[in-house]
């Protein structure tokens, strides 16, 4: 009976121990915590993430900064976040009250940023820097540097090339001189040159110094800018190891050309019109072939590049390595080119005691294949000849073809003047392989706690091969056959740097100091030889020996050697107090051996200042976390001249025929020297005076970020090349004069919002705006303009301007011709137009059309350039869009005056709109062949609005993490990508690429150049 009992009370004890239970866990999940979140001023934080950490429950503050969150756990702990604040976690503890008091994060102010010879934090800049993180652009198929800054900063012109082994040119805060606009890069304290020798996937950060305070510590060579590159480091901790793997497949953009039916139709008007017209040697259509080519197809190709990296890092408190290796093979777009590179790369340090010693080195190899050469300007080339060739002519004819076997036309059938580019490519080839080594080895002492003593030595060797040749075979209609050849030139070029440096940095209460001093050594030396020989030897099948021993006759040598040093002293003095003023005074002297001895030294000083306004005690706006003002002034320089421009040039091979010289009248040969070029040595440093006026701001907690600067430069002593009569006895080329004059005048607007919506997601938008105009102030020497074929540099006005014969609609009929007469005559203007041909206005009122009508008709600079780049994370979920744009600016379309010349045999657009009798308000004049009034090429027909805003890149990723631990220790996760890239390009313009490289005097001319090509890329990421 007790036993019973006692059951029955254990089993009534575990029921109600049991609801008990459930009745406490329920109440525990249906718990409420309310509080507020204020920053330490006492003002409410809006928008602020309250999470319940490990689960999806979560909210965010009101207005006021007060949060409720239900179905909390009363053991569980809350995560509490705001973009601008340290993340804090809170224990419930049962507590249905929870106030929070978020801390200011200043990570993002804090960032380190590189400025030369030291470091500073973000907040304390006082310059113009902008800093570039590779991984915002990881998804993109960056093959140089270039390719990375594309849109990535504010005041950063860069312009594409999609040429296989080809270099993007790079401009900051446009044209400063009228030689070489290339902004200086320095790679781990290595001066240097933006080249395809360098695998970007190990690069850290990239710091953009753009105004004279920044980049005057570089002296001589900062006019143009700088770029600072720093590369991955290893870290304490266990040896880990990234994986990455990059394949992209590509393809050229097509423009829409006739095919052969409709081309036929095209030229047998144009040669009904011009036998009508009586134009001489015209008096039959051509009678065409029957072959339908599409020489777009013939010659572009999908491209596949593959880029595979692999790192290793690691390190202790006394020592840290990293380690990469690097294969990257591009296929190109077009038929017989290739890149191959491979790239190693050391980084280490060790510490013993105060003393700090390491490398930064990168080695390998790379090697390109340009069989064909590359089509920049209208002369023959590649994409040029794609454009031109007619569908008529087939790839191959052993008929009528050329001595190789490819088509090529002929008078009766095929009057083509364009090159086959299948011949071409096939029928000469150019292999370039160099060896390269770059970087720097260091050593430090920490004298004392604030006091470092730094010895830098930097070598940068390239050592390049090319081999070329040609088989002589002509590939175009009417040009003559030349001799097989085959070239094999070398060049090495070797630089050294010694630095030594010594930096302090004390501080003293609210007080800060900092600054240094030091030496730089830089030697350059280059050597060249070359070696060509004529009639190659072919084999049985008829296969040429392509070396230069397999030439037979025609053998010729040459060689230089030059060598350049750079001596400098540099030095600089920063003052902080309480964060608040901020001062920085920097002075380089440079001494370089291109200019004669009483004119190599230049002093490039400058001068910076900063207020942070919203440290003073009065400023108290709550939205506004951080404001600054800031304003440089400085001198900066360059020296764009060749190794002896001071010098002059002596030709040795001067021979001379003497009669009677020896006294008995006969002849003999004497050997002397000539003077081949004028020299100046009075040459100098270019020098250019720079104002920079800025201001930083954070609104919203930090969330956003704007920063804002206007600038005004002006170039003295500009190098130019003097235009000298050949009565003085120079025949080299014009000699380099410090005469020039340049100003350079813009704005700078960046702006960056990020906001952590919840713990799952996140998302950040960038967009940056520029604007940049430069005038020519004084050309020097009385000279007041300069041309080219196709544009104008004034005094007064831009550089490159186009100057072009205007033109004004198109005549309907013959009394629209005999009507428009000159003023001054009375007579027709273009007596020998007929309807349907081209008004053009005659500027300076003589009464005729010729090339003295030419005026500026428009500007090929861009009014404003702008970039984008947004990013958001969904749980394991990324997404990535960079896009960049130029607005405002002509360009000349050279693709259109080949495909609508119909004064030659060229191809022709797909449902081209021209003038008929029954089509009189088409926008393109009557079709008429071996008659130019219609296209000639100085006129403004070929100019177009080059303004385009191109979606660079747009990617999606997941992010494949590792939870079972035995699986962790091998395998930390593995990021997916999938991107594209150029898929988009906003423009009216026709061509191929709005976004194309020109020249210096000729910025907005589209010789047919080499487009970029869309790819999609597939990427893997794995951490070990």
């Amino acid at each position: 009976m007790i036993s019973k009992l006692s059951d029955k009370a254990l089993l009534r004890s575990a029921v109600i121990a049991l609801t008990m239970l459930f009745v406490s866990a329920f109440s525990v999940s249906a718990q409420t915590v309310k509080g507020t979140i204020k920053d330490p001023a006492g003002q409410p934080v809006i928008g602020a993430s309250v999470f319940v950490t490990g689960t999806q429950n979560g909210t965010v503050t009101d207005e006021n900064g007060a949060y409720t969150l239900t179905g909390v756990n009363s053991d569980a702990t809350l995560q509490y976040s705001c973009i601008g604040y340290s993340t804090i976690d809170v224990q419930v503890a049962g507590r249905s009250i929870i106030d929070v008091i978020l801390e200011e994060s200043t990570e993002m102010l804090d960032e380190v940023v590189a400025i030369g010879y030291g470091t500073v934090k973000k907040r304390d800049l006082t310059g113009a820097v902008s800093v570039v993180k590779p991984e915002d652009f990881k998804s993109k198929n960056n093959n140089t540097i270039g390719d990375m800054l594309q849109g990535a900063a504010s005041g950063v012109s860069v312009r594409s090339t999609g040429e296989i082994g080809g270099v993007p040119s790079i401009q900051i805060r446009g044209t400063g001189n009228l030689t070489n606009n290339d902004p200086l890069y320095v790679i781990d304290g290595m001066p240097t040159s933006n080249d395809v020798n360098f695998n970007v996937n190990d690069i850290e950060s990239i710091q953009i110094l753009k105004d004279a305070s920044a980049a005057a510590i570089y002296g001589s060579r900062a006019a143009n800018g700088v770029v600072i590159i720093t590369t991955k480091n290893g870290a304490e901790g266990k040896t880990k190891f990234e994986f990455n793997a990059q394949v992209s497949v590509s393809r050229l953009k097509r423009i829409s050309m006739a095919g052969a039916e409709e081309w036929k139709a095209y030229y047998d008007e144009a040669f009904d019109n011009a036998i009508a017209e009586g134009i001489e040697g015209v008096t039959q259509r051509m009678d065409h072939w029957d072959n339908d080519t599409d020489w777009q197809d013939a010659y572009f190709k999908t491209g596949i590049t593959q880029n595979y990296d692999l790192g290793m890092s690691g390190g202790s408190k006394t020592g840290k390595y990293r380690a990469s290796f690097n294969y990257m093979n591009d296929s190109g777009t077009t038929i017989n080119r290739r890149m191959e590179r491979y790239t190693f790369r050391v980084n280490s340090s060790s510490q013993l005691g105060i003393f700090t010693v390491g490398e930064n080195f990168s080695f390998g190899h790379t090697y390109i294949r340009n069989a064909g050469g590359g089509a920049i300007r209208k002369v023959g080339g590649s994409i040029a000849d794609v454009v031109r060739m007619i569908p008529t002519i087939p790839v191959y004819d052993d008929v009528n073809g050329n001595e190789g076997g490819y088509g090529i036309g002929n008078e009766i059938h095929a009057r083509a003047l364009g090159a086959n580019p299948v011949a071409q490519s096939n029928n000469r080839d150019r292999k370039t392989g160099t060896l390269f080594i770059r970087g720097t080895a260091f050593a430090e002492a920490n004298i004392l706690p604030w006091l470092k003593y730094k010895l830098n030595l930097g070598l940068d060797i390239n050592d390049t091969a090319v081999n070329s040749w040609t088989s002589g075979y002509t590939v175009a209609l009417n040009s003559a056959s030349g001799s097989s050849s085959a070239t094999a030139s070398h060049s090495r070029t070797q630089t050294f740097l010694v630095e030594n440096t010594l930096s302090f940095d004390k501080e003293i209460k609210k007080h800060n100091i900092s600054g240094i001093i030091g030496t730089t050594y830089q030697k350059t030396n280059l050597m060249t030889s070359s070696a060509t020989q004529q009639g190659l030897i072919q084999t049985a099948s008829g296969d040429f020996l392509t070396t230069v021993s397999a030439g037979t006759t025609s053998a010729t040598a040459s060689g230089n050697i030059y060598n350049a040093a750079l001596i400098s002293y540099l030095g600089r003095f920063s003052y902080d107090y309480d964060g608040r003023y901020l001062f920085t005074a920097t002075g380089r002297i440079d001494g370089s051996s291109r200019f004669a001895k009483d004119y190599r030294w230049g002093v490039f000083p400058s001068v910076s200042a900063a207020w942070r306004i919203s440290k003073e005690s009065f400023f108290n706006v709550p939205w506004i976390s951080d404001l600054k003002l800031r304003a440089n002034w400085g001198n900066l320089g360059s020296q764009n001249v060749g190794y002896y421009d001071y010098q002059m040039y002596i030709n040795n091979y001067a021979q001379y025929l003497f009669t009677g010289g020896n006294g008995n009248g006969s002849t003999q040969i004497t050997h002397g020297q000539t003077m081949v070029q004028l020299s100046n040595q009075n040459l100098t440093w270019e020098r250019l005076e720079q104002t920079n006026i800025g201001i930083d701001v954070a609104f919203l907690d930090n969330r956003l970020q704007a920063s804002a600067e206007y600038y005004s430069s002006t170039s003295h002593d500009v190098l130019t090349a003097l235009s000298l009569l050949m009565t003085t006895g120079n025949g080299g080329g014009n000699p380099y004069v410090n005469a020039a004059s340049l100003r350079n005048a813009g704005f700078e607007l960046t702006a960056t919002w990020r906001d952590q919506v919840s713990s799952d997601f996140g998302y950040s938008i960038s967009a940056n705006v520029s604007h940049s105009e430069n005038k020519l102030l004084s050309f020097g020497y009385g000279k007041t303009e300069q041309y080219t074929d196709y544009t104008t540099t004034r005094v007064g006005q831009p550089i490159g301007m186009f100057y072009m014969i205007q033109t004004d609609g198109i005549f309907q009929s013959l009394e629209e011709v005999n009507s428009y007469v000159s003023p001054t005559t009375g007579k027709p203007i273009q007596p020998n137009a007929k309807p349907g041909d081209l008004r053009y206005i005659d500027a300076n009122n003589d009464g005729t059309i010729n090339t003295d009508d030419r005026v500026v008709c428009g500007s090929p600079w861009a009014k404003l350039e702008a970039g984008l780049q947004i990013s958001a994370n969904y749980k394991n979920f990324d997404f990535g869009l960079t896009g960049f744009g130029k607005f405002g600016n002509k360009a000349f379309n050279f693709n259109r005056w080949y495909q609508e010349g119909f004064q030659d045999c060229n191809s022709a657009p797909k449902n081209y709109d021209y003038w008929r009798p029954d089509n009189t308000g088409s926008k393109n004049p009557r079709l008429l062949y071996s008659d130019e009034r219609n296209v000639y090429t100085y006129i403004d027909r070929w100019l177009e609005d080059g303004s385009f805003f191109k979606i660079s890149s747009i990617s999606a990723g997941y992010t494949l993490k590792v939870h079972n631990p035995r699986v962790k220790k091998y395998l930390e996760s593995v990021h997916f990508t999938v991107s594209g890239q150029n898929l988009f390009t906003i423009t009216k313009y026709s061509g191929y690429d709005p976004d194309f490289q020109g020249s210096l005097f000729e910025p907005g001319m589209d010789f047919c150049t080499y487009p970029s090509p869309r790819s999609v890329i597939f990427s893997i990421n794995a951490k070990f």
